[in-house]
């Protein structure tokens, strides 16, 4: 597993990082630890004489060289603490002079990372209702899964892990990634689907991740989503994970919150995009409102895309 990491001593990346013990990852992993120095102007001044006529840029050239070093320093830190949470990674760590999450966003380009993990950013009242501008440039972009690391509750009792279904490819990637991972023998996992308007009109139209489960005499929404429910619970239950399942009806982008909250999950799971014709191409909003909003930390699972361009520097 590869396992991109962004890191930049704040209390909210901290937080992420140390989330990372309660992921379930594997004993061994490729990882790097990036921190993003962020400047306007790269450190070093090509032309001595454009410093002399401008003082400004003299000055910008030398603070991105001191918050480079600076970035370099986090890195090492964040590496070495990663080493001693994991101490069967190959750790790596990088620094880079940029943008934040636009450098995250380059370096996973191009290492293709299974994972993109970032802290849930803000320090004001607001940041539990909106998620950081880096968190939330990342999240859309990224062309896989994103964690956003939050402290979450204590571990008391065993880790409880949440997880989304909607009947679509990437809900069903979502209890894949639960799946996958090594969890202790208390973990315990809630299954959960809301049923919205959405859902109805999607299974109005058969669409055809939803036809498996419907039978002629369904009448009530309810029965087909409970065995849609099962089904996933019964694949979990297979890992030896303690499963249970619920259907709830309202707005999943609150539902979902307000239960993970309620049950003081570890973590919510969910997959990036829904059953909505415009989710194939864009980030889901119910993703983007549940991870804006949770609590705890929240793991959007994205299954494979067509690639695209970045759209320019967050």
């Amino acid at each position: 597993m590869k396992i991109l990491i962004g890191c930049d001593g704040t209390p909210a990346g901290r937080a992420a990082l140390e989330d990372l013990a309660r992921a379930g990852l594997p004993p061994d992993a490729d990882a790097v630890a990036m921190t993003v120095a962020d400047v306007w102007l790269a450190p070093g001044d090509p032309d001595p004489r454009v410093s002399r006529a401008i003082p400004a840029v003299g000055r910008a050239h030398e603070r991105a060289e001191r918050l480079l070093a600076d970035a370099r320093a986090e890195a090492r830190r964040s590496a070495d603490r990663l080493r001693r949470l994991f101490p069967g990674w190959t750790v790596a760590e990088d620094a880079a002079a940029d943008s934040p999450a636009w450098a995250l966003l380059k370096k996973a380009r191009a290492w293709s990372p299974d994972l993109l993990v970032v802290g849930a950013t803000g320090k004001k009242a607001l940041a539990r209702l909106t998620l950081g501008s880096v968190s939330q440039k990342v999240l859309a972009e990224a062309r896989g899964s994103v964690r956003i690391g939050r402290s979450g509750p204590p571990t008391d009792g065993g880790l409880r892990l949440l997880v989304a279904v909607d009947g679509s490819p990437d809900s069903d990637r979502a209890v894949n990634a639960v799946l996958q991972r090594r969890w202790p023998a208390d973990t315990r996992v809630r299954v959960m689907a809301v049923v919205d308007d959405r859902l109805l009109s999607a299974a109005a139209l058969r669409m055809a991740p939803l036809a498996r489960w419907m039978k002629p005499g369904d009448t009530d929404p309810a029965a087909w989503v409970g065995r849609m429910v099962e089904e996933s619970c019964a694949r979990l239950q297979g890992q030896g994970l303690l499963v249970s399942g619920r259907v709830e009806k309202g707005n999943p982008k609150t539902v979902l919150v307000e239960k993970a909250a309620k049950w003081r999950a570890h973590a919510l799971y969910l997959g990036a995009r829904g059953l909505t014709r415009w989710e194939r191409f864009m980030l889901g909003s119910v993703s983007t409102a549940v991870a804006a909003r949770a609590a705890c930390s929240v793991e959007v699972v994205r299954g494979p895309r067509r690639e695209t361009a970045l759209t320019g520097p967050a």
